[in-house]
């Protein structure tokens, strides 16, 4: 497993420009986004990868499932896109939205991100366990009580892997009374 401290090198911080869904399905723009990343001082160019049939219902939310149908790209480009950020001295890593888009990035990132939504979905969580890589988990609609009991799954399931809670208001954009700082 890569250690924690490869990631964050000479710095006590990792940003990463959260590129997710803003290329709008088009491989040029997220060759585009990636580039103009790698011209900040951002450590990396995270995506957000789903199959939009594993994720919604077309019969459900028709319009929705379009929208997201619109968003999605490949996994060959997305392999595609992890070379293109390491040329540009980025590390490359996306937020995964199912068990197989799970398995496919194992090969290709060395760091998973679980989303706000999927903070408690546990066969996810689980299977990226499974993996030993450094593990992100955004901790958006969880009371502190929720959080403690993931961190100790976690701890009690996996006490290998590399661990970061990522603060998260899931309000957005949130305004500053709504934060919650301190």
């Amino acid at each position: 497993m890569a250690s924690r401290k490869n990631f964050f090198k000479k710095k006590n911080h990792f940003v990463a420009a959260e590129i997710g869904n803003n290329h709008e399905s088009s491989f040029a723009n997220a060759k585009k986004l990636t580039e103009e990343a790698a011209k900040t001082s951002v450590d990396s160019g995270k995506f957000q990868a789903y199959n939009v049939e594993k994720f919604i219902s077309k019969n459900v939310d028709k319009e929705r499932y379009n929208r997201l149908k619109g968003f999605q790209l490949s996994k060959d480009q997305f392999a595609k896109l992890r070379i293109k950020a390491k040329k540009n001295g980025l590390i490359f890593f996306e937020t995964p939205f199912d068990l197989d888009y799970c398995d496919f990035l194992k090969k290709i990132q060395p760091i998973f991100k679980v989303s706000s939504g999927d903070n408690n979905l546990f066969s996810m969580i689980d299977r990226i366990l499974s993996f030993n890589k450094l593990l992100i988990i955004s901790t958006g609609l969880l009371y502190i009580l929720q959080i403690e009991k993931l961190y100790n799954y976690i701890k009690k399931n996996n006490s290998s892997n590399e661990l970061v809670l990522m603060r998260f208001v899931s309000s957005c954009p949130t305004s500053y009374k709504d934060a919650n700082l301190a």
